[in-house]
């Protein structure tokens, strides 16, 4: 096998198709690994709307997903090129440490390859594996230690270390705007803070409130794991217009083929990752974060349940340029 592409989420076939795109390939193989039913779902529907094969789709449970993995690499053996979606994805790593390549090139998940400098000398976990994790790792052996030969493929602004850095321009997404429209709508990006009891209804309504008084034209753009009853909730309290897309934020203006006005949202990294693919030369989408005032957060968590570190999300937006406003 020349080329094999190991992906589980739509940003990271997204960045695979740029790749193909940009270096001109068209024989490959594409492996999905997926969590559940609305996971395949999306990356189906976004690998017709971009014109990209999956080859194999495979669901993965926890534990047993890495015999699954193992097999499937004992079964392939080897290819020319291996290309992962996510450097700090257990499963993936899991996967290119148990077959041979000659080469090894990492592509984006979002704003994550941006931590890669920071654990790339160490195997410290971005996220904690859990107790239970780590007894089956060491108990079966588990290879999931990070690469340290590869190129990565990024649209973000990364210095080199020890590794080969390619650039993402984003070719073939710059190809499609000349067929979109642009429009006066102000998208609103919403999160799940409702539903997962992080703000209660009253502090979320008011804050989408202040928004529909200063912008014209708003259309939520519901989340995935927002619940519908909460949304019809919401627009029945508010009179809000809203779509719950089965396609990422940052594809549906390609499925729609329109650029909005402004995109607001408030702790998503969706901002960041909209601002490096459509903001360049040719348009300007006003991308801004809603802070939420922290007297008001504090005062809210005395009826919720759920912490959440709106400040480190708010800095960490801050720092890579989307402007915040209240």
């Amino acid at each position: 096998m020349k080329i094999l592409s190991v992906i589980s989420t739509p940003f990271q076939l997204f960045c695979l198709k740029e790749y193909f795109f940009q270096k001109n390939i068209e024989d490959y193989f594409i492996i999905a690994l997926v969590e559940n039913q609305n996971q395949r779902q999306r990356l189906e529907n976004l690998s017709k709307l971009i014109n990209i094969e999956l080859d194999e789709i495979h669901y993965l449970r926890p534990i047993t997903q890495y015999f699954k993995i193992f097999f499937k690499a004992f079964t392939i053996k080897k290819c020319n090129e291996l290309i992962i979606g996510n450097y700090f994805s257990n499963p993936l790593l899991f996967f290119l440490n148990n077959i041979k390549y000659k080469s090894l090139t990492i592509i984006d998940d979002g704003i994550t390859s941006s931590f890669i400098e920071k654990y790339y000398s160490s195997n410290n976990r971005i996220t904690e594996n859990g107790m239970l994790k780590e007894l089956v790792f060491k108990t079966f052996r588990l290879n999931i230690s990070y690469p340290k030969q590869f190129k990565l493929f990024t649209m973000f602004d990364i210095s080199s270390l020890n590794f080969n850095i390619e650039t993402n321009n984003l070719k073939y997404v710059k190809s499609l705007f000349k067929n979109f429209n642009r429009t006066d709508e102000t998208y609103i990006i919403g999160q799940p803070f409702v539903d997962l009891n992080i703000l209660t209804e009253d502090l979320y309504i008011s804050c989408l409130n202040d928004l529909k008084n200063k912008y014209k034209n708003i259309l939520y753009i519901a989340g995935r794991k927002e619940k519908d009853e909460t949304l019809i909730q919401m627009k029945k309290k508010m009179n809000l217009d809203f779509i719950k897309p089965d396609i990422n934020i940052e594809h549906l203006m390609i499925e729609k083929k329109e650029l909005p006005l402004n995109i607001i949202g408030f702790t998503s990294s969706a901002l960041y990752t909209i601002d490096k693919i459509y903001n360049h030369s040719e348009n300007n989408i006003s991308i801004f974060s809603y802070q939420i005032s922290q007297r008001l957060i504090l005062a809210d968590s005395l009826e919720t349940k759920t912490k959440y570190p709106f400040k480190s999300h708010y800095d960490q937006l801050q720092q890579n340029g989307i402007q915040t406003i209240f």
